[in-house]
């Protein structure tokens, strides 16, 4: 691209640029009285279009950045589902677990508790309250610690 060179002219009162050499469109100096209407409405044209352009862009880039937030919010929110849906398996297999070593250790009571009475000692297990006696008549009533003591 060639250099402008502006002039600054005075002519009837008013201060005017004028482009030395070929203007913008390509013509030379003859015909630019005629077309400066022309490259003004084309001017007028262009500003248009830079600014529908220029807000079309904004717009596009903000419903781009939108949707990509609403994406990985999407993809955030199957990880997370995905982790919890594994850890409630888990969790119900550790009920399962729990449920079956509850069933044992409470047949393993029982058991203790059949063998001390062929030998002369009641148990009884009242919710949180335990009470032993013998034959002798001879008793004791404790609470079950929520601690082992040692």
């Amino acid at each position: 691209m060639g250099c402008i060179f502006v002039l600054w002219e005075i002519r009837e009162g008013e201060h005017r640029n004028r482009m030395r050499g070929p203007n913008l469109w390509g013509r030379g100096r003859k015909g630019k009285e005629k077309s400066d209407a022309g490259s003004e409405h084309m001017m007028d044209v262009l500003n248009v279009v830079n600014l529908v352009l220029t807000v079309g862009g904004i717009v596009g880039g903000l419903l781009a950045y939108r949707g990509g937030m609403a994406r990985t919010a999407n993809e955030i929110q199957e990880r997370v589902i995905a982790a919890l849906e594994s850890e409630l398996t888990g969790m119900r297999a550790r009920l399962e677990d729990m449920k079956a070593e509850n069933t044992r250790l409470s047949l393993i009571i029982d058991t203790i508790c059949v063998a001390l009475r062929r030998r002369g000692i009641a148990v009884s297990i009242d919710g949180d309250m335990v009470s032993i006696s013998d034959d002798h008549g001879a008793s004791t009533t404790t609470r079950i610690q929520e601690e082992q003591v040692l």
